[in-house]
């Protein structure tokens, strides 16, 4: 009720913008139709925005790129680095954030990646998204998607068949080459 709550008043204070309450309309359905407490989203939202500040100001890792998402506290990082010490350095700083319970550490060892391919990742993810949205019988606001080198990244708290019918509808997506299921699974 509290997720109602919050979504209403949210949608409430945006007004005069079609586009903007068609976003807080969206965003009040992934609130309700997600499975953690308002508490865990915000500790999510403040785990991955710590995070990004810390590995962002750290000296050492100037010149790297850097992607931070958390769900129930399980913190995917991605990006690129120069070096597997800096790779190293980032989930080491990463695991002092409170409340990190658990770290998928995807960063990869590259030169430099491409405005091309950075911008090919998010139409991946734009395209992933609107896939799950049109899949009968699944609940894809419960999912978060990330895209990094055409390899797509699926978090959330969702049961085994949930888990299973996103990994084939993702799988179906072209320019997709690897689906990796970071799934916490529930009832």
């Amino acid at each position: 009720m509290k997720k109602i709550a919050l979504s209403c008043i949210l949608a409430i204070g945006l007004h005069g913008c079609a586009a903007v309450i068609i976003g807080a309309a969206a965003t009040a359905s992934a609130i309700v139709y997600d499975h953690r407490s308002l508490k865990t989203i915000y500790q999510d939202q403040k785990v991955a925005h710590q995070a990004y500040q810390q590995l962002d100001k750290n000296p050492q890792l100037k010149g790297c790129m850097f992607s931070v998402s958390s769900i129930n506290r399980s913190v995917l990082l991605l990006g690129q680095v120069k070096t597997s010490e800096q790779r190293l350095l980032a989930e080491k700083i990463t695991r002092q954030v409170p409340l990190v319970k658990r770290i998928y550490n995807q960063i990869e060892i590259v030169k430099k990646i491409s405005v091309w391919e950075s911008t090919k990742d998010s139409f991946i993810t734009t395209k992933v998204k609107t896939e799950m949205l049109g899949q009968k019988g699944l609940r894809s606001a419960q999912i978060k998607v990330v895209t990094a080198d055409s390899n797509v990244y699926l978090m959330g708290l969702v049961n085994a068949q949930q888990a299973s019918l996103a990994a084939q509808t993702v799988k179906k997506v072209s320019g997709v080459h690897k689906v990796v299921k970071l799934f916490e699974i529930g009832k």
